[in-house]
């Protein structure tokens, strides 16, 4: 699907469900809704846990969605949610009033693109709309695209996140990578883990995960085979390094909706666990493990991206009389010009830096983001033979991921993974034998009982490696957008998410495709600025 254009609709106050599902049904009949989008911004009064029941039976299209929406509604705490449905025809945006998220923040951002609709009840506050019926303030990310052609450069999670996401709004996407396969670098972890950031105060870092969160496990259900590539099983986390605390909650609807997404672990969840009664732990709902590379895979098929590997990009160049004509050229090092378009998206990790850095010479003005290698080793295998041969066997392994010092995660194929070790400034992705050790070390504190067992010992006897190296910024938090849209328009940055690129390469995707397109957000303004590439300053001689 490649619809290039889309529709945004206001309700400024949604009543669960009914008249989404009557503006659906009147969406689906005009001419137009063929080649586009609905983007359909809701503001709640108040958190809902569960929907209402509908005061009229739904047939036909109607209860199609609706039972959609009711199987993707969780976890709606105050804030906004991007939920996608009816195979992404459908993107409902849901601002849940309370907390951080006022009514005036809320209209100000989804009035900060074009309205052609506004669905209200009586006596309902209007959104304050000028002549353009825009109502500007939301944070300036990208330019807006004068074509729909890109290249992306990098063909892992980022990447592929970026390209699939322009690729379904009509675009036509170059992915360039070194590798002669996607998800060769740090994307070719054999097994992820997906789960919420927790915080006593609900910090940037875990609202911008439940986000991520969201988006991935959605993106992933739509491309991916549950029970073999990827599966929502949930996860529990150990209150070990961090002592991870859950935030307040100021009503009870609101901690309803919290505890959908993170709650204190239960006596029967700390036993499948086979741990000690007393243990601190957390259990995630919303969360589950995913195949990186099946997912990145997944999405290069889309029929709007041509992927090609062995394309060592090692400088780019901006030509053109004006503006409005110029592109950006890749060459390589020889100077060759690899691909051409008026927007590329840098995508590759720890190189993104070394990019920036040839550009600087003739963009003075261009941020230097400090982003720095993170070497990570994973210990994985084949389950041993007494344990996957036999379903009646005892077993020690939990029944779902483990994590909270490293993680434990066994899943398709009857693998396990162990990991990640983390190293600070190394650039190189060989195994050593010390990694294996350090994540047995980790293993025997997370699960000590599962450890200390013949099984334990059986998963190092002869386990294999994968390291990749990762890139991270001091505030632990990506790149996004143009570092500098006045100098070098067309020129964004989707890298820097260090060891969540799983849980965020989709969100910061969506999102980049979103300010591109001058569509409504799929996440808070707030957040968004928090990650935008202009926050650095720019390099000093």
């Amino acid at each position: 699907m490649g619809l290039a254009q889309h529709a945004h609709w206001l309700d400024t106050s949604f009543d669960g469900g009914t008249t989404l599902l009557t503006a659906w049904a009147e969406w689906l009949a005009m001419p137009e809704s063929s080649d586009q989008r609905l983007i359909y911004s809701a503001l709640a009064e108040q958190p809902v846990p569960a929907l209402p029941a509908l005061t009229a039976p739904a047939t036909g299209v109607a209860q199609a969605l609706w039972q959609e929406l009711q199987t993707r509604w969780t976890g709606m705490a105050p804030g906004l949610h991007r939920l996608h449905l009816q195979g992404g025809r459908l993107a409902l945006n849901v601002w849940v009033l309370g907390g951080r998220t006022t009514r005036e923040d809320a209209l100000r951002q989804a009035c900060g693109v074009p309205v052609h609709r506004v669905l209200s009840e009586p006596g309902a506050a209007q959104p304050r709309l000028n002549s353009h019926r825009t109502w500007a303030g939301r944070t300036p990310l990208a330019s807006p695209a004068l074509g729909r052609h890109a290249v992306v450069v990098g063909g892992g999670l980022s990447g592929a996140a970026v390209a699939y996401s322009l690729g379904t709004r009509g675009w036509q996407v170059e992915v360039l990578d070194q590798a002669s396969a996607p998800a060769s670098g740090a994307s070719g972890l054999p097994l992820g883990l997906v789960a919420p950031h927790v915080s006593p105060d609900d910090a940037l870092l875990s609202r911008l995960t439940r986000a991520g969160v969201r988006a991935t496990l959605q993106r992933a259900e739509a491309l991916l085979t549950a029970g073999e590539t990827w599966c929502l099983s949930g996860s529990l986390e150990r209150r070990l390094e961090h002592r991870r605390a859950l935030p307040s909650a100021p009503d009870p609807a609101t901690l309803a909706c919290q505890q959908q997404w993170s709650r204190n672990a239960t006596a029967s969840e700390l036993a499948a666990a086979h741990l000690p009664p007393d243990s601190e732990a957390l259990w995630h709902q919303y969360a589950g493990w995913v195949q990186p590379a099946a997912l990145v895979q997944a999405q290069l098929r889309h029929p709007g991206i041509v992927w090609r590997g062995e394309q060592q990009v090692s400088s780019l160049q901006r030509v053109g009389v004006d503006r409005a004509s110029q592109e950006w050229v890749l060459l390589d090092a020889q100077g060759r010009t690899l691909a051409q378009a008026p927007v590329v998206v840098l995508a590759t990790a720890y190189a993104t830096r070394t990019l920036l850095q040839g550009l600087q010479e003739t963009h003075p003005t261009l941020p230097a983001p400090p982003y720095n290698p993170l070497r990570g080793q994973v210990s994985w295998g084949p389950l041993p033979k007494a344990i996957g041969g036999s379903p009646a066997a005892p077993t020690l392994l939990p029944p779902w991921p483990v994590h909270g010092h490293g993680s434990f995660m066994h899943g398709p194929g009857g693998h396990w993974i162990v990991g990640s070790t983390f190293e600070r400034g190394a650039t190189h992705s060989r195994t050593t034998p010390e990694d294996h050790a350090l994540n047995q070390d980790r293993l025997a504190v997370l699960l000590p009982e599962l450890a200390a067992s013949p099984t334990g010992a059986a998963l190092f006897r002869e386990p294999r490696g994968w390291a990749g190296v990762r890139c991270t910024l001091p505030d632990r938090l990506p790149t996004l957008g143009e570092p500098d849209p006045a100098n070098a328009p067309g020129l964004l940055l989707c890298a820097g998410m260090g060891a969540r690129g799983l849980t965020l390469s989709v969100l910061c995707g969506e999102v980049l495709a979103a300010a591109l397109h001058q569509e409504p957000w799929p996440l808070e303004d707030r957040l968004v600025r928090a990650l935008r590439a202009e926050r650095f300053e720019p390099a000093r001689a």
